[in-house]
């Protein structure tokens, strides 16, 4: 048998049952189709998944002062004062190649206060750097600045949920 012998004989074939054959050049065509869409799809979430690990911080290395002891009570994680702003200076000053930015920060809860609204919210104190090293940006306003750190200056930034 000659190629072109062969070729007839598969086109009178593919002719003699065009429903069939129809049917499978559809399926054919569905499954690529199918194989591509789930490849594309599998590719977006591994993006979408990485810009989200991305986004809390993958390359952040959090230090937190230990817990405190009083008599029989053990203190809550974070609960000890032993880390201040000269640790994280002495930090940022060191020749670490694999530190770029430190931003200290302390949270708290308290009562806050604006003309006759009060309310008891979480209070975080941070320097200038916090929105480098967070990967955040401010919609509108300014934000504390190292000025506002060094001359020890009481400067609120609001945060609306």
């Amino acid at each position: 048998m000659d190629f072109f012998e062969l070729l007839t004989s598969s086109f009178e074939a593919l002719t003699l049952n065009k429903v069939r054959t129809a049917l499978a050049g559809l399926g054919i065509v569905i499954g690529i189709g199918a194989v591509i869409a789930l490849v594309s799809l599998g590719q977006a979430t591994q993006a979408s998944v990485q810009n989200s690990i991305q986004g809390l911080g993958a390359n952040l290395l959090t230090i937190s002062p230990g817990s405190q002891r009083t008599g029989a009570v053990q203190g809550g994680f974070g609960s000890s004062q032993t880390l201040t702003l000269e640790d994280a200076t002495a930090i940022s000053n060191a020749n670490y190649a694999s530190i770029s930015k430190v931003s200290p920060e302390v949270s708290r809860r308290g009562q806050v206060t604006a003309g006759r609204n009060n309310t008891n919210t979480s209070i975080i104190g941070a320097t200038a750097n916090y929105l480098e090293v967070h990967s955040v940006t401010m919609s509108s306003g300014t934000f504390v600045t190292d000025q506002d750190v060094q001359g020890n200056r009481n400067v609120a930034v609001i945060d609306q949920l």
